[in-house]
């Protein structure tokens, strides 16, 4: 029979990896799930804001470090199904069968796509979701853009080291990033803004060779590039937690609004069930940035 874990954690996120440092830190034994790299979608970041210094990488790393050093495990695997085994669940990926007492789905976002012809065809031939892994591929080249909050003008502010003219398309009239990331932008020659500007298709042979837009009349027109970005959003991968404890189930419904500048920290720890009226100690919420927030809903069994 496979071990039984107190608590198996699916995702190694922020959110993930602060639930397993936890848990490990509570002595409950404890394993973490992930199909990709650490981290998630705050690798991408080149520079955190507010009071934690370093980069998004830099910021998981020291996660993973921690809950590893308590005594949670790091199982590389893709989780394809959790169900009720008795009492306890069974967790199955492609790495074998798992059990725990707990189960938390921490999956986590992406970062959501414009929907548009050329999009996902192109993707890994100029369509790019991280200017910091991909910017010096664009020496001297033009790319695109897209959005108007925090995470597209940092982006294109690192974009604009690499590459010739960085093209921001945004649909409305003003940024809804902070001041001063757009007074940066402002302040960049080689960084055009396209405003009341949509894109109706990246264009490309194999490669990404323009991008069509259109403005707020209706007139389109290409703009010739080799790069495309797109940064409008998240789409969330995880929208419920369910985790048993004893007599006891929590239900936990939480968004992750994830940008560059946006992260979300939470923390989940075990009491007896003598405590569990107070349900959770808390819920760790850092607000870097971007608006993130989480929805904790308590339910008694």
């Amino acid at each position: 029979m496979s071990k039984l874990y107190d608590v198996i954690v699916i995702g190694t996120g922020i959110a993930g990896l602060s639930a397993a440092k936890q848990c490990a830190q509570d002595g409950l034994s404890t394993a973490m799930m992930e199909a990709l790299l650490f981290g998630g979608l705050v690798t991408n970041v080149n520079a955190l804001d507010g009071e934690i210094s370093g980069s998004g990488v830099d910021l998981a790393a020291t996660m993973m470090q921690a809950a590893r050093k308590l005594g949670a495990e790091n199982i590389a695997a893709t989780v394809t199904g959790v169900a009720k085994d008795g009492d306890a669940y069974g967790v199955t990926s492609d790495a074998g069968a798992h059990r725990a007492r707990a189960v938390i789905i921490a999956s986590g976002a992406r970062l959501r796509r414009l929907g548009v012809p050329g999009e996902v065809e192109l993707q890994d031939m100029g369509v790019s979701n991280c200017a910091d892994c991909d910017g010096p591929f664009y020496q001297g080249q033009d790319v695109v853009v897209v959005g108007g909050g925090d995470s597209a003008l940092q982006e294109a502010l690192v974009l604009m080291e690499f590459a010739k003219t960085v093209h921001l398309v945004h649909r409305g009239e003003h940024f809804s990033a902070q001041q001063h990331l757009a007074d940066k932008v402002a302040a960049c020659a080689n960084i055009t803004v396209h405003w009341h500007t949509t894109v109706a298709a990246v264009l490309g042979d194999g490669a990404v060779s323009g991008v069509r837009v259109r403005d707020a009349a209706g007139v389109e027109k290409e703009i010739p590039c080799t790069g495309f970005f797109a940064y409008i959003g998240l789409f969330v991968f995880s929208m419920t937690i369910l985790v048993s404890v004893s007599n006891f189930v929590l239900l936990f419904v939480f968004w992750e609004a994830v940008g560059v500048c946006s992260y979300l920290l939470i923390g989940f720890w075990y009491e007896k069930p003598a405590a569990a009226a107070a349900g959770m100690k808390a819920f760790l919420v850092n607000r870097v940035g971007d608006f993130g927030f989480a929805i904790a809903i308590f339910l008694i069994w």
